[in-house]
């Protein structure tokens, strides 16, 4: 149950984070030299297929100039928008 749940938020945030990044006119290429995160591993993550790690986290709210508390809720926003 725990795996099913960590894949259903690792796609959600992955959608999140790559439409995020989209509408502010980066690149993987931007946010991997923003952040130090591969592109591979970036791109896994916006699939979905890796689930993100804090540190990763954070790095990837740095890369697209917010505090991830912020982006935290920003995704939680996002997320419950698409649940109703």
């Amino acid at each position: 149950l725990q795996e099913t749940y960590m894949t259903h938020y690792s796609m959600l945030f992955g959608t999140y984070f790559a439409a995020l990044r989209k509408e502010k006119g980066l690149s993987q290429t931007d946010i991997q030299k923003r952040s130090g995160i591969t592109k591979s591993a970036l791109s896994k993550i916006e699939r979905g297929t890796q689930v993100v790690k804090l540190e990763e986290f954070i790095y990837l709210a740095a890369a697209v100039q917010q505090d991830p508390a912020d982006l935290m809720k920003d995704f939680g926003i996002y997320h419950s928008s698409r649940s109703v």
